[in-house]
């Protein structure tokens, strides 16, 4: 999350996608949650980083399992869909509220976008 609506794709390709080296301070932290919240961890890896258009927070869950094979045509990984992206859509949803103090958007039905 970034409290800056106004950042450019500059940004986001060197600092949200990590196209180039950040040489920008980090620092890395485990969350704890103070009260449960149902379906979501109670704790989950956080970086965060201070960039020129603000502080950048990746907070890492998962990894979201696959019910289905992901070996690919030639024997290595591939990327899925269906009901892993659901899953981890329903956890954003669910966790959104602790991680930016605004309340829940997404439904328990989610689907990614």
């Amino acid at each position: 999350m970034i409290e800056n609506s106004d950042v450019n794709e500059e940004w986001c390709d060197k600092c949200f996608w990590r196209n180039e080296v950040i040489s920008d301070p980090t620092t890395h932290g485990t969350a704890t949650l103070r009260r449960k919240i149902q379906g979501v961890p109670r704790q989950w890896r956080v970086e965060r980083t201070e960039t020129p258009a603000g502080l950048l927070e990746r907070h890492f869950f998962g990894p979201f399992a696959a019910e289905e094979n992901l070996e690919g045509p030639h024997g290595v990984s591939r990327c899925t869909g269906g009901d892993v992206w659901k899953n981890a859509a329903t956890l954003l949803g669910r966790v959104w509220p602790a991680v930016s103090g605004k309340k829940q958007v997404f439904s328990e039905n989610a689907s990614p976008v």
